[in-house]
């Protein structure tokens, strides 16, 4: 192969590669409209594809959603971010709750890479099996947090985190 098939065929391969990556805003999630209740359903049948992610929830179902932030039931079917290579075979529904919590706190479709939370620089070390923080800890600081916090606005919500103060992170 000559140069110039070869680059020609390195940059279509680098085309394709990177518009495989953009969002195809004709694509709609199945799940975009479903309740709290319904997702909570979904979750705890632990047969649910979760294809599409995190459905798009309001500030107004978080006081709903921290019903389940305690709920330790273990599922292996549960919304990933695409982008994250780590996937634990099963995670407590409860962790998935509160990550949803998030993800409508900070506004985003993915507020982190997955619902597991760790104590900083513990993931980027690689010494993050031993250090995971328990759901009931994770959950007190969203309540505590929820209770201070549920007169603010979205963007207020944005810069007063549940793990201020803390070393925790998503």
């Amino acid at each position: 192969m000559n140069i110039l098939t070869r680059n020609i065929v390195l940059l279509l391969i680098l085309f394709a590669t990177a518009t495989s990556c953009l969002k195809d805003d004709s694509i709609t999630k199945e799940n975009i409209n479903i309740s709290v209740d319904q997702y909570l359903s979904a979750l705890k049948s632990d047969k649910a594809p979760f294809t599409y992610g995190i459905p798009l929830f309001e500030i107004e179902d978080i006081p709903e959603l921290l019903l389940y932030a305690r709920d330790v039931q273990w599922i292996s079917n549960y919304p990933m971010n695409p982008l994250s290579s780590y996937r634990k075979e099963s995670v407590e529904v409860g962790f998935v709750v509160l990550w949803t919590i998030e993800s409508i706190r900070l506004d985003v479709d993915y507020p982190s890479l997955a619902p597991y939370v760790f104590e900083k620089g513990k993931f980027e070390t690689g010494d993050y099996h031993d250090s995971e923080i328990s759901l009931f800890k994770v959950a007190e600081l969203y309540e505590n947090w929820w209770e201070k916090n549920k007169n603010k606005t979205a963007t207020e919500l944005q810069t007063n985190s549940p793990f201020e103060g803390t070393n925790l992170s998503w």
